[in-house]
């Protein structure tokens, strides 16, 4: 999610500044954590394993992008938790990202019945 310190990052990589009063030690974490990061278009975007380019989410963006991603277009039926993590991850990023995945899969109602089911 969109802490503090992505904020930072974001500002240090769009206009190289740091926050004011910054320390030479909050200013050398923040230059070693923009090496994983990039700006387009106004946005704050990871690089992920392999080149993939992941847009950071705001805190209160992480919502609705979880509701999107676990709803497939065709059929209704839900994804899963692994599927719906990868299909996340493809376009998406936030620190605790597996964890609000998790929590979001394990909380559907529809999840808790396709589960059920597919024991008997």
């Amino acid at each position: 999610m969109y802490a503090e310190s992505y904020e930072q990052v974001f500002s240090y990589l769009k206009e190289s500044k740091y926050p004011d009063g910054a320390s030479k030690n909050l200013k050398r974490r923040i230059r070693e954590k923009s090496l994983s990061f990039f700006v387009s278009e106004d946005a704050l975007y990871h690089r992920g394993r392999k080149g993939k380019q992941q847009r950071v989410l705001r805190k209160e963006e992480v919502p609705a992008v979880l509701q999107e991603m676990r709803i497939p277009v065709v059929g209704g039926a839900h994804l899963g938790m692994n599927a719906t993590q990868q299909k996340t991850a493809e376009r998406f990023w936030w620190a605790n990202m597996t964890e609000d995945v998790r929590h979001c899969v394990k909380t559907c109602e529809r999840y808790a019945i396709m589960f059920v089911l597919s024991i008997y």
